[in-house]
This record gives C-alpha cells, sequence and structure tokens, in this order.
C-alpha cells in the first residue's frame, strides 16, 4: 500500500448540500448503522455459532464466509477502513479525534497496513479554517449540524491526505475502549519502554495525574490499556501511535479466542461495552465477514507506519 500525501484544497461540500465534482455523491455514501441493534445481532449469531462448534465439526470461519457479505474493496483488492478513538461525555474535548488509523486490508496476500495519522497534522479550508486534524470531526459536526456528517467530513480529509478511498468507518469513545477491554478480562502487551508522565490528564478539578508503566509484560485492564494509548507527554506522538496499533491487535487477539466466544458472560460483557459507544458504517453481514478472515491474519501480518 502506497501512501501519497496531497495538498488538500477545494475538497469540502459546500454547507446545503452542494459537492466537489471529484467525491462521491451524498446517494453513494452509506448511511451509518446504530450499534446497539448491529452488535445484537452479531452476539447473537456469535452465539448460537458458538455452541454449534462447540458440539460439531462444523469449521466456524466456513460459517461466517457464507452468512457474511463481500466486503468493498479499491482497484487494488484492498478494503480500507477508518479507526477513531474520541472522548466521552465525561470528558472535555469529547469530539476530539485522539486516535486516527487507517487499516487497509489486503486479503489475497493476508496483509494488513495501518497507519496513524498525526492528531497535531494542520488542515486549512472553510469549515475547520486552520485547524488540527483531530479537531475536524468537531468542526464538522459543527459545520453541518449533524454527527454523521462530521465523521463524514473528517473521512473526506483522511482521504484527501492519504489519497486512500476509505470504505468503512469506526468511531469508539474512552469509555467503549474501557468497557471492551475489561469485558475481555484485560489484554497483554509488552512495554518496548518505560513511561514517566506526569501530566496525563484526569478531570476538571484535578488537571493532571501521574501514570508511569514499566518496560517488560503487562496484564492491561481498561483504565490502564486507555492511559497507555493516549499518554504522550514523555514520548512522542509517532510512539502513542504504535501503541495504540499494538492494543488494538491485542484486543482482535484476546476477541477470537475460543473462550471468549463461547463464553456466554463475556459476550454479555461486550455487548454492553460496545452497545453505546461506537458507531459504525459496517452492516451485520460485512463484520461477518471481518470475523471468518480475522483469524487469518497473525502478527506477523501487520505492517505499521
Amino acid at each position: 500500500m502506497n501512501f501519497k500525501i496531497k495538498k488538500i484544497s477545494g475538497c469540502v461540500p459546500a454547507k446545503g448540500g452542494e459537492s466537489n465534482s471529484n467525491k462521491p455523491s451524498a446517494s453513494k455514501k452509506t448511511l451509518s448503522i446504530k450499534i446497539p441493534i448491529l452488535i445484537s445481532l452479531v452476539i447473537a449469531i456469535l452465539l448460537v455459532v458458538g455452541i454449534v462448534k462447540a458440539i460439531s465439526h462444523i469449521d466456524f470461519n466456513v460459517f461466517l464466509k457464507i452468512a457474511g457479505d463481500e466486503l468493498l474493496t479499491d482497484e487494488k483488492g484492498h478494503t480500507n477502513f477508518l479507526i477513531l478513538g474520541t472522548g466521552d461525555e465525561n470528558h472535555e474535548g469529547a469530539d476530539l479525534t485522539d486516535t486516527i488509523i487507517v487499516a487497509s486490508l489486503d486479503d489475497e496476500n493476508k496483509l494488513v497496513n495501518m497507519l496513524s495519522i498525526p492528531r497535531d497534522l494542520y488542515i486549512e479550508d472553510d469549515v475547520v479554517g486552520s485547524s488540527k486534524i483531530n479537531e475536524a470531526f468537531h468542526y464538522g459536526k459543527i459545520y453541518y449540524d449533524n454527527e454523521q456528517k462530521g465523521l463524514e467530513y473528517l473521512t473526506e480529509k483522511v482521504e484527501d491526505i492519504t489519497n486512500i478511498d476509505i470504505h468503512y468507518r469506526v468511531k469508539i469513545n474512552f469509555q467503549g475502549f474501557k468497557d471492551l477491554v475489561d469485558a475481555l478480562e484485560g489484554i497483554d502487551v509488552y512495554v518496548e519502554e518505560a513511561i514517566y508522565d506526569p501530566y496525563y490528564p484526569k478531570d476538571e478539578t484535578v488537571l493532571f495525574e501521574t501514570f508511569s508503566i514499566s518496560e517488560g509484560q503487562h496484564h492491561l485492564d481498561g483504565e490502564t490499556a486507555l492511559k497507555y494509548v493516549r499518554s504522550r507527554k514523555t514520548t512522542s506522538d509517532f510512539d502513542r501511535a504504535a501503541r495504540q496499533q499494538q492494543v488494538i491487535y491485542a484486543i482482535k487477539e484476546k476477541a477470537l479466542q475460543t473462550e471468549t466466544i463461547l463464553n456466554q458472560e463475556k459476550i454479555k460483557k461486550l455487548l454492553n461495552a460496545l452497545k453505546s459507544n461506537i458507531d459504525t458504517n459496517l452492516k451485520v453481514k460485512e463484520i461477518l465477514t471481518i470475523g471468518a478472515m480475522a483469524s487469518d491474519y497473525s502478527s506477523e501480518s501487520i505492517t505499521q507506519r
């Protein structure tokens, strides 16, 4: 996957529905599906499949591939995702995207390329003026008076920067991230270099707290995992982006374990963690397809940039 940086200009749809001539029309955009219904259906299907898998010789992945829909792809056959992490209502700057990652899936060669967009990258147009890209969703939401159009606007900016067509997006907030990790009973990561951050943001009353973690193997709960991926005062934004990608992979590995899929209590906790905290334009059958494909990708399959 070749990433090219392009100058951003004249690419923002005018308020009221007009769009740039080289952008897809609004009618071609998939409407976002609210996650409570979507996740409920997926979890119910996974529970049934899990039971079938436990008592028979039916191949779990074959079942999902049959049930799923073919994913959208670009001219190279790649499926491209935009992964966004935001704050929640309990945090100042709830609409700022702390995490902006483009994940490009090459299913033919079983490869995933992940590119983190620096949150401090500046963009300039009529919507945001001159602002950091992590503010694009916030200003787009205000400008169009619509959250989904705010997400579409940010997606367009990422497409302009990377020259990559984004097919799907997933947005999760802080609370959903913490609850997701806790529902999995924690994740395992190897900390390459110790972190000491005396300026980790806390709340409006106590502005900062100290976050520290030693080098080596760690089992992280949701709160610690969030601090691990957000902290950057004593490391670079690139280090933080690498940690975010590392944690995404760790979550994927834990979620696909048989003991997770067959554990009804864990599934319920995962449902509760996701239903109010995630927004995506993926359809149910597309999620099933991704579930079938996920186990084919190892850590060696993932390239981080």
